[in-house]
Parts: C-alpha cells; structure tokens; sequence
C-alpha cells in the first residue's frame, strides 16, 4: 500500500465509510450468487441431491441475503450522512469532494 497515507483523514464521519459498508455488501450479495453454482458442483461430482442439501442451500442464500440487506442498508445510511458532511467515498458527483474509501483522501 505505497503511497497511501497511513492515518485517516479526520474529516471523515467515525466508523466505516460507506466504501467499506458497500464492499460489504457486494461480498454478501456475490455469496448468494454463488450459493446455487456450489450446489449444483456438488452435486455433478456425486453430492446426493437430498432435501438436506436443498435446504442447506436455501439456508445459506436466505443468510447471505439478510446480510446483504442489512449492509447495504447501512450502506446508505452512511451515503447520507457523508453528503451531510460534503463528501462521498461512493459516488463522484459534482459538488461533493469525492474521498478514498479507507484513508479519505480527497482524490
């Protein structure tokens, strides 16, 4: 991480910015894209396709997918109040300083 200030900028709201809360978010969302293909693998290299593994599977895209709301949900909440502060880590949109997700860094 060269180049990258080591401390955060303190004009930043404290906690996670809503960067980070998205990034969040798209791994919760790609874990209930990807929920189905590793069921369907498992069960082409010999996994009995039972009601077990059925509902295992649902159980993890229903997880994966309360999760993803909750995060994305926080998400926004962060998207405003940054643009309560004049800033975005998310969006570059004129009239905001547009920061880095983790540093903040006006970039």
């Amino acid at each position: 991480m060269t180049g990258m200030p080591q401390e955060r900028d303190p004009a930043l709201i404290p906690g996670l910015t809503a960067g980070q809360w998205e990034t969040r978010a798209q791994i919760a969302l790609a874990g209930v894209v990807g929920a189905i293909p590793v069921a369907l693998i498992a069960v082409a290299f010999g996994a009995p396709a039972t009601p077990a593994l059925a509902g295992v599977t649902v159980a993890v895209l229903v997880a994966f997918f309360i999760v993803w709301i909750v995060l994305a949900r926080r998400s926004l909440v962060t998207v405003r109040a940054e643009r309560a502060a004049g800033y975005s880590t998310v969006i570059d949109a004129a009239g905001f300083a547009l920061r880095h997700p983790v540093s903040g860094a006006i970039e």
